[in-house]
This record gives structure tokens, sequence and C-alpha cells, in this order.
């Protein structure tokens, strides 16, 4: 990586590089391996807590201080909704205050802070409540559903 201080070229080591990434990042970050489809919320530049497994073999909640660099280019964000602490797509119980005895599971909306609709676009219907499926209750369909979201 170059950079240009007081008009002088300066190339900085991928050390370098990351120091200065650790300090101007906000945590938690979601990056997506562009390879396997992996998503790890980062808490560090390397740390981080794999969140949806794509095609490798870790499972999810596999923590790990040894990722690649969220800085690398095997990594591409992942919209994050901060207040809710939920990604784009992530698979959520929805429901509306007055719905006593249902939930329905759906796939987050970061952009529009609703959910996908039921043929997989973005700005589908609004809910009172939204929350995260746990992660031990996945199943083979949502980790399929997931990779067909239409995220434009």
């Amino acid at each position: 990586m170059q950079i240009t201080v007081e008009g002088v070229e300066i190339t900085l080591t991928e050390e370098q590089k990351q120091k200065i990434c650790e300090g101007t990042t906000k945590y938690p970050i979601f990056k997506r391996n562009v390879n396997s489809g992996l998503i790890v919320k980062f808490t560090g530049l390397g740390t981080g807590k794999v969140v949806w497994k794509g095609d490798q073999s870790m499972f999810i909640g596999f923590k790990s201080n040894g990722f690649f660099p969220h800085t690398n280019k095997t990594w591409e964000d992942v919209a994050y909704d901060e207040e809710r602490d939920l990604f784009d797509g992530q698979p959520v119980y929805c429901w509306n205050n007055e719905d006593t005895h249902s939930r329905n599971i759906r796939f987050y909306d970061v952009l529009y802070k609703t959910v996908y609709n039921y043929k997989g676009y973005r700005r589908g219907p609004v809910f009172g409540n939204y929350e995260a499926v746990r992660q031990e209750h996945y199943t083979p369909w949502m980790l399929e559903a997931f990779e067909t979201l239409k995220r434009t």
C-alpha cells in the first residue's frame, strides 16, 4: 500500500497497514469470504466468530484470532444493523405485538430494516419485532435459501 504524506510517497508493509486499520475500524464488522461464502463477525483485524458457514467445514460459532485480516481482498463487506445486531440476510423470527401465538421465520433486510419477501427480494413486510434465529436451529433449507436472496 502506498500513501502520500506531505508530498512524499511512502510504501507501507502489510503489518503497518494492519496497525493503521486497527486504530480506525469500529467493531464489530461483518465480512463474507468471496471464495467460500463464510461470514465472520470480526471483533479485531483477524479476530472473530463464524456466523454463517458458507461451503466451508468450519462450524457456526467457531471463534479464532487467526482469520485472514478483514482488510484482505478475500473479504467483502456484509451490511450490519448495529441497533438490532443483525447482518443482512440473517434468519430471524419476526412478529407483531398482537401475534401472541405465532412467529414468522424470514431473512433480515438491513437496508430497509424489514425482511426479504417470499420470493427473496428486498423490502418485504414490516414487523414490530425481530429476533435472530439461534444458530443451532439453522436448517439446510435456510442455508440454501440464504444463497438465493436478491441483494440488489
